[in-house]
């Protein structure tokens, strides 16, 4: 059992129990040290507690939520809570500060908050840096895409037919460089879809 997930049963985080998401970011985690983190979607704290301990406290973490669900104040200084709508892409960017090493997007699951989201905060990804979103298999979903707008998974294969030559293949689960993603280019980091 990887380090993470140990730490994240410890503060019962799904990302540990439920979904394994922790087993995979481990191994995208080990290679930063004192990282500055984003996660879109609070409530219980949870999963900040984790990356937390996991980084030793000596991380930056913003953890941003609407408010409605939120049941977290806070453990440690290097922890912040904004509270700002992710229906609100521009704002949220905004008001979060100015690059991470890390940006989960565990929030609402909406299609078009994710899509959103992701244009909004691609740029504030450091160099080197990932941008994770979370929960993909809530797009399918009619609740998650009442607009019936183009699904984040669809939004995530049209980056594909962008990608250049020589690059076989970006799958959801597989890391690429933005960097060779054409419309992406200022960016030099790896995005990883779940």
């Amino acid at each position: 059992m990887e380090r993470l997930t140990e730490i994240g049963l410890k503060h019962n985080t799904d990302k540990a129990y439920e979904h394994s998401f922790t087993e995979v970011y481990e191994g995208y985690f080990k290679k930063f040290t004192n990282p500055s983190i984003l996660e879109i979607g609070v409530y219980n704290g949870a999963s900040l507690n984790t990356y937390n301990e996991y980084f030793d406290y000596k991380c930056t973490i913003i953890g941003v939520d609407n408010g409605e669900q939120l049941r977290y104040t806070p453990t440690h200084t290097n922890i912040s809570v904004v509270i700002a709508d992710q229906s609100q892409p521009e704002e949220l960017a905004n008001r979060v500060g100015e690059a991470f090493d890390i940006i989960i997007d565990d929030g609402s699951h909406f299609v078009e908050h994710q899509i959103n989201c992701f244009e909004a905060l691609k740029s504030k990804v450091k160099k080197g840096g990932i941008y994770i979103i979370e929960d993909l298999h809530a797009c399918y979903h009619p609740f998650y895409n009442p607009k019936g707008v183009t699904h984040t998974v669809d939004y995530l294969l049209e980056l594909k037919k962008n990608l250049p030559e020589g690059i076989k293949d970006l799958n959801i689960f597989s890391d690429v460089p933005l960097d060779q993603v054409t419309n992406l280019s200022h960016i030099t980091s790896v995005i990883e879809f779940y």
